[in-house]
């Protein structure tokens, strides 16, 4: 317990959690918009930690689509019909007009208008782009909201991640993982961390596939993409400058206005700890995917094999891009433990280390070097030394 006397933080916690579930939350979807009294709840919410709130919607998710509760079930039902009656209407010319309506009906029942658009934006990936531009009225606890319903869609058991032929990603996750990108760049005051976390886990179960989540999020926020078919001029300017390399390579524009989308990604990584467990994870699904992976199709092997590659090689370069060689030192275990401890093939564990090699390298001269440079001829240690 605290020194002051009063009552556990985990008591505490607990408590705040079974009000919001049991009162506050389901009060919330029977009432009209207010975001006064969202702003309110969100203020209580945010003291939570994300996998706490996250539980929270997936409760008030499932009461909402149990039919026993009228009250909520009809809130359900009027809210998926205003949410459907806006995206028939939306278009490119109109997004500003239903932004505001979008953040007035997200007030009271986001997670309903969420799904219903996600839904929508799966089958049609023309409507990512105009959706993503009308969310600037959303409010903290609405994003907060939408990362959940966007966790619960990527994660959904009853969809393929395959098209038929068993060969290409579905479009429904193509689709997610776009929208994933946008919505990231877009919009700085989402958390990253409940998306970054799901990845790894998904990689840590053998889910290859949500590497496609992972590529769409570094080359929207950080603008850096793998080429797949280079010409000889593109090839030959990957031997200079950074300046050389993105004027050749980034004709679609993307690395433009991702100064500060980067920096967020680079400090959503470092603070919870993530740049190491995503290349040891990725290079554990490198190696093992062709034993793995449960498919007759040996082009499906390869091309797993080959996002698997691409998405290591898109990481190293952004990391070794916004971290200094002494941060990106102190993150990773050495290239010995990598092989030795972490099944890591010699030839990746290098690759992954090859930035601060050098830096590791002059940081070993100057140790060694030190303590000569600073003995004198006539003292007592120069002779020892």
């Amino acid at each position: 317990p605290p020194a002051d006397g009063g009552a556990p933080v985990s008591s505490v916690s607990s408590l705040v959690e079974g009000v919001a579930a049991s009162c506050l939350l389901p009060a919330l979807v029977v009432s009209r918009a207010n975001p006064g009294r969202v702003h309110e709840l969100w203020k209580v919410l945010e003291q939570l930690p994300y996998t706490v709130r996250y539980r929270l919607y997936g409760l008030i998710h499932a009461r909402l689509e149990d039919s026993s509760h009228p009250m909520l079930a009809s809130a359900r039902a009027s809210t998926a019909e205003e949410t459907k009656r806006m995206m028939r209407r939306l278009s490119k010319d109109n997004v500003k007009q239903y932004g505001r309506y979008l953040g007035k009906i997200t007030h009271c029942n986001p997670s309903v208008v969420f799904d219903t658009i996600l839904g929508q934006i799966q089958a049609y990936d023309n409507l990512i782009v105009p959706v993503v531009d009308m969310m600037r009225y959303l409010t903290a606890m609405s994003f907060d909201m939408l990362t959940y319903m966007l966790l619960s869609h990527l994660s959904s058991p009853s969809k393929s991640r395959l098209k038929d032929d068993g060969l290409n990603v579905s479009l429904w996750m193509q689709s997610l993982s776009s929208f994933c990108g946008n919505l990231y760049k877009k919009y700085p005051n989402i958390e990253l961390v409940g998306l970054l976390q799901y990845i790894t886990n998904a990689l840590k179960s053998g889910q290859g596939l949500q590497l496609l989540v992972l590529r769409d999020l570094v080359t929207k926020m950080a603008g850096i993409d793998m080429l797949e078919d280079l010409s000889a001029e593109q090839l030959q300017a990957q031997a200079g400058g950074e300046t050389l390399r993105s004027c050749v390579t980034d004709l679609l524009g993307i690395a433009k206005n991702t100064k500060r989308s980067s920096m967020r990604l680079k400090d959503a990584l470092q603070k919870h700890g993530l740049v190491a467990p995503l290349f040891l994870l990725i290079a554990q699904q490198r190696s093992a995917s062709v034993f793995l992976t449960d498919t007759p199709h040996l082009k499906m092997l390869g091309e797993l094999h080959d996002r698997c590659q691409e998405t290591l090689e898109q990481l190293q370069t952004f990391v070794a891009s916004t971290f200094t060689p002494s941060e990106y030192a102190s993150l990773l275990p050495p290239v010995g433990d990598l092989v030795a401890s972490y099944g890591v093939d010699p030839e990746v564990a290098f690759f992954i280390a090859r930035p601060v090699l050098v830096f590791l390298e002059q940081k070993i001269v100057r140790k060694h070097s030190t303590p000569e440079a600073g003995a004198q001829p006539g003292a007592p240690g120069a002779a020892v030394e």
